[in-house]
């Protein structure tokens, strides 16, 4: 049993509350220097992740989103929480942003993938084939069960789970 219900957002596609804990509480275990966060949305994992990153004394989430509108409001969510300086937030499509990246300078501690479900598989092997990853990944939205509770036609869960 999946039991989704008994998580809380702040809006339908928003990470969950819970989950932003946990964000927080690894990036306070772990303490990476270097943090991705793909599909920023609202930017609330984004300032889940940059104030553990402020909390631990310092490093940086890049964070990317395709949507201009929701980059604003992640912007402007950064901004109020004073968090700017542990964030750069990436308008435009992930893919070409991640196979844009040196890879011999760039290695993120900690990646969490929270794109378009179709797309989350591909950016991690982009990344993890490259050597760009270490230490801790994560990937949002994973039960098994999901497509019982939420359905998205063009955006089918199982192949992404699998």
């Amino acid at each position: 049993e999946e039991r989704a219900e008994l998580f809380s957002a702040a809006e339908g596609g928003s990470v969950e509350f819970e989950v932003m804990d946990l964000l927080y509480s690894l990036v306070r275990l772990f303490k990476p220097r270097l943090v991705l966060d793909t599909g920023t949305h609202l930017g609330l994992s984004a300032a889940a992740i940059a104030c553990a990153l402020r909390d631990n004394g310092g490093g940086k989430v890049v964070s990317i989103e395709f949507n201009p509108e929701w980059v604003q409001r992640a912007k402007a969510l950064i901004l109020k929480a004073k968090l700017e300086s542990f964030v750069t937030l990436v308008q435009g499509e992930s893919l070409p942003f991640l196979q844009s990246l040196d890879a011999q300078k760039v290695k993120f501690n900690f990646a969490f993938f929270d794109t378009a479900t179709p797309i989350r598989a591909l950016e991690f092997k982009e990344l993890y084939f490259r050597g760009m990853l270490s230490d801790l990944i994560g990937f949002h939205d994973t039960s098994r069960l999901r497509e019982k509770s939420l359905v998205i036609r063009e955006e089918p869960q199982a192949p992404y789970i699998q």
